[in-house]
């Protein structure tokens, strides 16, 4: 089908280029297309000599692409058609006899060569190999990966590889990834732990001002970032301000801190289906941080195998990125609008053999039988 589209559409382009000029010219040209399996035929004769016609050749190079060259008395146009090959979440292998005349790019996967390659070989979060044998006629470029170029290889370009920060590493194996999901959760339970240990009333205020006022607490962690920033640069304009505006970084990352961790803690609670304040703030914390990172490990399973299962590991990742980062940002409003867990004053930590202190907005009282 591919093959007949594009036959017609080179006929409908020579039809274009040949009859148009014979339109503005007095000599009549009369033209015949014959297709066949070795390409397209186009004839053409004038008026003038009515019983030969002058041939112009098409051919096609290749069964599976190449260039496709118009030949004829007023010289030749090329046209490449390239089977360039690109895939995402997937590892891509050129086998030993495999040709392929164009790019080959694989997006969060690996490239193995061991044929031919006409055009650049790229991976973006993977790794470029080249096998004995393998001809890559452009450059090989692997970012975020490695670049392994073995002896009998030939690359005609270029080899690059780009690490990040300035690390050289590919996708990171399964063991790697889950040891940074448990450091990435081990940290936020020991903020946590912390900010219930130190200031037990602070942290469940700022978590009731998450539960009651979330959107304006949204609105505040929007803006933090950029009035920190601004303020930073003022302060930064007069010397006496120096000391302050390099203060004010430690400050935002402890306010965030606070407010990740009275907004983890009420995500435990709804969890554990128990009211904010009510038991362990610890515990909820712990239960909540560990929901969050069960999305990360989910992703972390899934990325391994190619195909469908690394697209369904990027949405668990982006899921659990989402979800930390709306718990940090709501967390850092809370903190500024509870005036650093001052308010409200109805909520407090329940202590041993007391009930706990509501943490959602207390109901309106009922009017009076005389009113």
């Amino acid at each position: 089908m591919r093959s007949a589209s594009l036959r017609l559409s080179l006929a409908a382009l020579l039809l274009m280029v040949l009859v148009v000029p014979a339109l503005a010219s007095r000599t009549r040209i009369r033209h015949r297309i014959q297709v066949n399996p070795a390409g397209v035929d186009v004839a053409e004769k004038s008026d003038a000599d009515r019983d030969t016609f002058t041939f112009r050749e098409v051919h096609r190079s290749g069964d599976g692409g190449g260039n496709i060259r118009f030949r004829g008395r007023d010289g030749s146009i090329e046209i490449d058609e390239t089977d360039a090959v690109v895939r995402m979440f997937s590892d891509i292998t050129i086998d030993s006899g495999e040709r392929i005349d164009g790019d080959v790019v694989a997006v969060v996967g690996s490239v193995t060569v061991r044929g031919e390659v006409t055009g650049n070989v790229v991976a973006v979060l993977g790794s470029v190999i080249v096998e004995p044998g393998a001809v890559i006629e452009g450059d090989a470029v692997a970012v975020g990966g490695g670049l392994e170029q073995e002896p009998g290889a030939r690359v005609s370009g270029e080899s690059v590889s780009v690490g990040f920060l300035p690390l050289r590493m590919g996708p990171p194996t399964l063991g790697v990834m889950l040891a940074l999901v448990s450091c990435g959760w081990l940290l936020s339970v020991f903020f946590g732990w912390l900010f219930a240990l130190i200031a037990p009333d602070r942290t469940i205020r700022v978590g009731a001002t998450v539960s009651r006022r979330t959107g304006l607490s949204l609105l505040f962690g929007i803006l933090a970032l950029p009035a920190f920033v601004v303020a930073i640069m003022l302060l930064f304009i007069t010397v006496v301000g120096i000391p302050i505006g390099i203060l004010l970084p430690i400050l935002y990352l402890v306010m965030l801190a606070f407010g990740h961790a009275g907004a983890t803690a009420v995500l435990g609670s709804r969890l554990l289906r128990r009211p904010l304040g009510e038991g362990s703030t610890f515990g909820a914390i712990v239960a909540g941080s560990a929901f969050v990172a069960m999305f990360f490990g989910a992703a972390a399973v899934l990325s391994g195998p190619p195909g469908v299962l690394r697209t369904i590991a990027l949405f668990f990742g982006a899921l659990g990125a989402l979800l930390s980062f709306g718990l940090s940002t709501i967390g850092i409003g809370a903190v500024m609008v509870s005036r650093l867990g001052a308010e409200p004053r109805d909520v407090r930590l329940a202590r041993r053999g007391e009930p706990a202190m509501p943490a959602a907005a207390p109901p309106m009282p009922s009017p009076s039988p005389g009113a």
